[in-house]
């Protein structure tokens, strides 16, 4: 039986060696990006393998619902960054503590 990962932040650097080694394990790998029309990082991860990408933001619990819909594990290693941009709590330590709380809690429910 193929495991179905979940792996969010799909176009960081960890999440990339994270999908690469699942890939390689010949399971099946859902990864969140912001956006499919940015064509060139997901072009990038395409060139990894058979990936399945889809839409979700990190505080919008209806796009973490439909990722996480069919998954038996997920690798949470989204993370909003900003090099050499001033660190506001509202961009990014609002983002990461609701997306770890948010998939957590509705993976759980579901």
């Amino acid at each position: 039986m193929v495991t179905k990962y979940l792996v969010t932040g799909a176009n960081g650097y960890i999440a990339t060696h994270v999908i690469d080694q699942l890939l390689k394990q010949g399971h099946h790998v859902r990864g969140t990006v912001r956006s499919l029309n940015d064509k060139a990082k997901v072009d990038e991860l395409k060139k990894l393998g058979p990936i399945e990408l889809i839409e979700a933001n990190l505080l919008d619990d209806a796009s973490i619902k439909r990722a996480v819909k069919g998954i038996d594990i997920v690798m949470h290693v989204a993370s909003p960054v900003g090099i050499g941009k001033t660190v506001e709590e509202d961009d990014f330590i609002k983002p990461a503590i609701q997306g770890r709380l948010s998939f957590f809690t509705i993976k759980s429910d579901c």
